[in-house]
C-alpha cells in the first residue's frame, strides 16, 4: 500500500483559493464622483449645512443611491477627508526626496501645509471646526489619516535626532502641536477671508525658530530662538491687526 503524505489545508491542492470579489469599474467611478461632489458641497456649506439630497442632485442620482456607497453623512465626510489627506500625503512624499537638508525639508512641509489651509480653506475649516470637534474623532479614520499626515514631519525630526542635528531629549510628539497648531492659528483669519498672510515668511520664521530651539546644546547659539520667536510673534500680530475684508 503506498505511503500517504499529509497535507495541510493551506497547501492542499484540493482546496481552492478564496476568490476575491472585484469592484466593478462603474461602481468605482460612481464612488469617486460622489466623493468629489461631496468634497465641494462640504467645503461650500460646512458639515451641518451640507445635505445628502444636494450631493445626490449634483451627481445626478437618487438620494438613496448615496447610501449604497456610504453608511451615513458622517461616513461620507470621513471618506472625503481621508481622500483629501491621502492626496496631500502622496504629494509630499513625491516631493520630499528632492529636498536636501533638515531645515529645508521642514520649511517645505510648513509652507505646504499653510498654503493648503488657504487654498482649500473650505474643507480645512470643516476639518478644524466640525470634524475634529466630534466626540468620536479620536476613534475615527479621520484621526488615523491626520496622524499619517503629521507623522511625516515627526519622522523628519526623528531622523534629525538620529543624525545628531536635534537634541536627543526633544519630545518628537510635541512637533504635531508646535507646528500644526501654530500654522492653523496663524492661518485662521485669512481662511475666513479676513486678511492675507505671507506664506514664505511665516514658513521661514517658524522653521528657524523650531530648528534653533531643537538644536543640540553644543550647536545652540548663546540666545537661541529668542529673536526668531519675536519675529514670528510680530508677524502674527501684523496679521491679526489687518482690517477685515468686506
Amino acid at each position: 500500500m503506498p505511503k500517504m503524505t499529509e497535507t495541510s489545508p493551506e497547501t492542499s491542492a484540493d482546496v481552492p483559493e478564496p476568490r476575491k470579489r472585484s469592484v466593478r469599474p462603474k461602481t468605482l467611478a460612481r464612488t469617486r464622483t460622489i466623493l468629489e461632489t461631496a468634497h465641494d458641497v462640504f467645503a461650500e456649506r460646512g458639515y451641518e449645512g451640507a445635505s445628502i439630497s444636494e450631493i445626490a442632485r449634483r451627481v445626478g442620482i437618487a438620494e438613496g443611491t448615496i447610501y449604497k456607497h456610504f453608511d451615513s453623512k458622517k461616513d461620507l465626510l470621513g471618506q472625503v477627508l481621508v481622500r483629501y489627506y491621502d492626496g496631500l500625503i502622496v504629494e509630499i512624499e513625491a516631493n520630499l526626496p528632492h529636498i536636501t537638508g533638515f531645515h529645508e525639508k521642514l520649511r517645505y512641509i510648513f509652507g505646504f501645509h499653510l498654503q493648503n489651509l488657504l487654498t482649500n480653506a473650505g474643507i480645512s475649516k470643516v476639518f478644524l471646526r466640525e470634524a475634529r470637534s466630534h466626540d468620536d474623532y479620536f476613534e475615527s479614520i479621520i484621526l488615523d489619516v491626520n496622524r499619517r499626515y503629521t507623522g511625516i514631519t515627526q519622522a523628519i525630526v526623528q531622523d534629525a535626532i538620529t543624525r545628531g542635528e536635534v537634541r536627543a531629549d526633544f519630545p518628537v510628539r510635541l512637533v504635531r502641536y508646535l507646528v500644526f497648531g501654530t500654522l492653523e492659528h496663524v492661518a485662521w483669519r485669512a481662511m475666513s477671508g479676513r486678511g492675507r498672510i505671507d506664506v514664505p515668511a511665516i514658513a521661514d520664521a517658524l522653521t528657524d525658530a523650531l530648528v534653533r530651539g531643537m538644536a543640540p546644546p553644543a550647536a545652540a547659539e548663546p540666545d537661541p530662538a529668542c529673536g526668531l520667536l519675536d519675529r514670528l510673534e510680530a508677524a502674527i500680530a501684523r496679521i491679526e491687526a489687518q482690517p477685515a475684508h468686506k
